[in-house]
């Protein structure tokens, strides 16, 4: 293993974003198969869907 280094102030490495970032075109991609709407923008709320 290699030295550790200190990253930011706090010594903090931003190893989680990744992951979490990915999995948002994936749920959109599931709910347009799903629907057949053309959603572009996120949080996708229930009356997004709905059209009310």
């Amino acid at each position: 293993m290699g030295r550790w280094r200190h990253c930011d102030p706090y010594g903090v490495r931003g190893i989680g974003e990744a992951p979490t970032l990915s999995s948002t075109p994936a749920v959109l991609a599931a709910i347009r198969a799903a629907t057949g709407l053309e959603l572009n923008r996120t949080p996708v709320r229930p009356e997004h869907i709905t059209g009310s």
